[in-house]
């Protein structure tokens, strides 16, 4: 495993020791297959320099996920997925699940704010003329075509529709998609 080799690299064997306990015998074997949050809870994985990709090795069945890069940075701070749900009640963990397998539902409300901070969707939210931010929903201004390749880009059920009083084409939409938005400008702030 790549992050077995990286933490006998960084770690001397007293650290390793110390951190593992009675468990060291287990992990200095051939067949060590620990899980990466539970290594997450012993050692400092952005320390070990262990990435994505060294995830994706060690790690196969997660290649299959949409959202494996979500899952690893999970992972990564110590969290399962019943650990997340408990620490941040969750409750409808089993849908959050399903997602982060098959990919998001932009539209719904059922991913928390708490995961946030571990999605990094790949796209430039500030490419847009402007976005309007609103209680329960954003609105986000530019050309036609430009909101159309977002709308279908992410799989929106709402429409573009002009804008008669700003003289603009705008696309309304709701659920996770604008919380998430939402929530990168408040980070960016």
């Amino acid at each position: 495993m790549i992050i077995k080799d990286k933490i006998l690299s960084k770690y001397t064997s007293e650290e390793i020791e110390k951190r593992l306990g009675i468990k060291k015998y287990n992990f200095y074997k051939n067949s060590f297959r620990g899980t990466l949050n539970y290594l997450a809870e012993l050692f400092d994985i952005d320390y070990l320099d262990y990435t994505f990709n060294d995830f994706l090795i060690d790690y196969p069945r997660y290649q299959a996920y949409k959202e494996a890069d979500t899952i690893f940075n999970l992972l990564k701070k110590g969290y399962t997925y019943r650990s997340f749900a408990l620490k941040y009640n969750v409750v409808a963990m089993s849908h959050v699940q399903k997602q982060l397998k098959t990919g998001f539902i932009y539209n719904t409300s059922s991913i928390p704010w708490e995961l946030f901070e571990f999605i990094n969707l790949k796209y430039d939210f500030n490419k847009f003329r402007r976005i309007e931010y609103y209680k329960n929903h954003i609105e986000i201004y530019d050309d036609k075509e430009v909101l159309e390749e977002f709308r279908e880009h992410f799989n929106l059920r709402e429409k573009v529709y002009f804008e008669k009083y700003k003289n603009s084409w705008h696309l309304a939409t709701k659920g996770f998609l604008a919380d998430y938005i939402k929530y990168i400008n408040k980070k960016l702030q």
